[in-house]
This record gives structure tokens, C-alpha cells and sequence, in this order.
């Protein structure tokens, strides 16, 4: 079930974003078949839309997108709305709901957790790093799609999106499909990052569509701006990540060493038997070193704080109370509030290392923690 049982979303080198890589090639196949059902009529291929969007989605929830373009497509196109009449769509929603039933029902067993943690919980609130936010979300999105075609989508949104106002009848149906899987999402998850902070591979299923459509306008003579451009932006990139290593724009979690990080965790834990390891910034830390580590590490349970995953391991905080701790920490999270915490929950809490991996942007701290005091003792004070 999409991050609440995969172990990685920040590390390249473990996880690959494998999540989004399966949800890319359903979506893929997904609107590939609808395709084939629409415009050339063939039924079979509405079962096997129905599949595709079903694995679609318990890849990754983004997949809710593929019903609602197919709807989207099926109310503004005239030539095809009658087909909402017919039991074939429905047929096919139907068989993506059958196979997507585990995800639904464990969801439904357990307080809609992966749910809220994909949506509400994923998009952090407004605060005074909106406009760094904005700035982080677009700069992503131009290292994924090179500038030249970055700049085209957006070309693309514009003159899509006043003929959609002015003119809708002179879309022809094709194109209609293709910006039903395109535009509403490309416009949505940027209107949320003017309010928060989102994630940078949301967009990248529609981003399928819009290639498509951007292919029509492209020839050979874009290839050298693309070739500039991206030189451009690739020596910009390399003086980021390696020469300004402290850069703001090099996020923490980002990091490319799982395996040493959770091998440098593996050895202070051993030196200090008796003890358990734990990290308390949202998944991340405590996912890196889950991987690669034979221990069991647990996440911000420990300090009552929503653990993801981790809330769902059997990983039972309260059996560890009058234990010490060892709390691994990115220098680069937040400080002062998380101290605070951690200091209600145990009788005293002392920096013992620092974990320096070379290559890295970030550093953790290592802390030790004495006497756990179990994860309800704000409730009891």
C-alpha cells in the first residue's frame, strides 16, 4: 500500500521511485486501452482498462486520475458522451474497483490512514516557506522535464486553456482525450503549491499526455535549445549538489547512501547494547535504515507523533519503556521542537556522534537517550 508499506520515498539508490515507475507504466497502458475502447470501438479493451487503472492504482493513489480524465472526457466531448449511457465505462471503473478492494478495505480497517497521509497529510499547510516552496516545486519540474519541454507544457496549458473558453468546438476529440489526463491535474497540483508544499512526482503521470500533445509542435530545429538549455541547467545542478553541498535547494532526504547510513547506525547501536533506535522526522531517517539494518528501528510512535508506516508494524513503543535510546537525527529538521519532545519522553538526552557520509548533503546526529519513559507520558503529566 503506497507509503505506508514501501520503506523509501527519498533514497534514489534503494527505491528507485519504483512506486511511481509501476503507476507510469499502468497509467501508460491504462489510457492506452481506453484509447483503443473510444476510438476504435474495440469492447474488450474497457476490460482492460479496467485492470490497468486498477493496478494503476495500488501502485500510487495519483491513479484516481485516470477514472476522473475518463469522465472528464466522456461529459465535454460531444461526439463520445453518449457513451456514458452504456454499461462499459462503468464495467471498467467496476473491475478497477474489484482489484483495488485490499487497499480499500484495509484503509477502511484502519482509520483511512495511507489515505490522509497521500493527501492532506502529504500537502504541508501554508506557512512563510510558501514562496520557497513554489520556487523548489518548478525548479524540480524543469530538472524532470529539461526546460524546452517544461516551457512547451506550459505553452501547451496556455493555448489549450483559451480555446477551452473560446473556442471548445474546434478541439478535435483526440486532443480532448489527451488534455482530460493532462490539464485538470497539471492545473491542480499547481494551485495547491501556491498554499503548501508538494511533492515533485505528482505530476509525473500526466506528464505522459502532455508529451504526446507537445509532439505535434516539436521538430528538429528545438533540438539545439534543448541541447543548451539542458547543458545549462545540468552546470547549474552540478555546482548546487556538489560545489554548495549547504545549499538550501539540496533537501536532506535526498540522500544517495542509504546503506552507509544505516551501517554507521548498525555500529553505535552495537556499542551500546540494550538500547533501541529510533528516528522521529515523519518516515524518512527511520526508512533508510530499516532497509540495509537487521535491527528493528522504530519511527516517531516513540514520541506519540504520526509513524506512517511504522504505526502499523506491531512495533508496540510501550514495551520499551525504562529503556535507553539511541535518536538518529538529520541536522537539516527541525531542531528546537523536536528537543522538546524528545525530552518529555526520556529522563535525559546527550549528543554522542555524528554521522558524516562523504558525498552526502547532510549530517545526523546521534543522540543517546536515558530511560524511555513510554509514548503516552504527555498524557499522563
Amino acid at each position: 500500500m503506497d507509503n505506508v508499506l514501501h520503506f523509501d520515498d527519498g533514497n534514489f539508490a534503494v527505491a528507485a521511485k519504483l512506486p511511481d515507475v509501476v503507476l507510469i507504466l499502468f497509467w501508460t497502458l491504462s489510457v492506452w486501452a481506453l484509447y483503443r475502447a473510444i476510438f476504435e470501438g474495440e469492447r474488450r479493451f474497457w476490460l482492460y482498462a479496467g485492470l490497468f487503472m486498477g493496478l494503476a492504482f495500488d501502485s500510487k493513489y495519483p491513479a484516481i486520475g485516470l477514472p476522473a480524465g475518463l469522465f472528464v472526457f466522456l461529459l465535454f466531448s460531444g461526439r463520445y458522451r453518449h457513451l456514458l449511457a452504456k454499461p462499459w465505462p462503468y464495467l471498467s471503473i467496476l473491475i478497477m474497483v474489484v482489484l483495488a478492494l485490499p487497499v480499500l478495505i484495509w484503509n477502511a480497517q484502519n482509520d483511512f490512514v495511507s489515505f490522509r497521509i497521500n493527501s492532506v497529510l502529504r500537502a504541508e499547510p501554508f506557512d512563510s516557506d510558501t514562496p520557497q516552496n513554489i520556487f523548489q516545486f518548478v525548479v524540480s519540474q524543469m530538472i524532470i522535464l529539461m526546460p524546452v519541454l517544461f516551457v512547451g507544457l506550459w505553452w501547451l496549458f496556455g493555448k489549450y486553456l483559451w480555446r477551452i473558453v473560446t473556442k471548445p468546438n474546434q478541439i478535435n476529440p483526440e486532443m480532448w482525450f489527451l488534455l482530460s489526463f493532462f490539464l485538470p491535474i497539471f492545473i491542480g497540483v499547481y494551485l495547491v503549491s501556491i498554499f503548501g508544499e508538494v511533492k515533485y512526482n505528482w505530476l509525473i503521470p500526466t506528464y505522459i499526455t502532455g508529451i504526446i500533445m507537445m509532439a505535434r509542435f516539436l521538430n528538429l530545429r528545438w533540438q539545439k535549445w534543448h541541447w543548451i538549455s539542458t547543458s545549462a541547467l545540468y552546470v547549474v545542478c552540478i555546482y548546487f549538489m556538489l560545489l554548495a553541498p549547504q545549499s538550501a535547494y539540496v533537501r536532506y532526504d535526498l540522500g544517495l547512501d542509504s546503506e552507509q547510513l544505516a551501517r554507521e547506525v548498525d555500529s553505535v547501536h552495537a556499542a551500546h547494547p540494550g538500547t533501541f533506535v529510533f528516528a522521529t522526522d515523519g518516515y524518512k531517517t527511520a526508512s533508510k535504515i530499516s532497509f540495509y539494518s537487521n535491527d528493528t528501528i522504530y519511527g516517531p510512535q516513540i514520541i506519540n507523533q504520526p509513524s506512517y508506516h511504522f504505526g502499523y508494524e506491531g512495533l508496540d513503543a510501550d514495551k520499551l519503556k525504562g529503556r535507553d535510546g539511541i535518536w538518529v537525527k538529520p541536522k537539516m529538521s527541525s531542531g528546537n521542537r523536536q528537543f522538546s519532545l524528545i525530552n518529555n519522553y526520556f529522563t535525559d538526552v546527550r549528543r554522542i556522534y555524528c554521522i558524516r557520509i562523504p558525498g552526502e548533503p547532510e549530517a545526523y546526529n546521534v543522540f543517546y537517550c536515558t530511560g524511555y519513559k513510554g509514548k503516552d507520558v504527555d498524557m499522563q503529566q
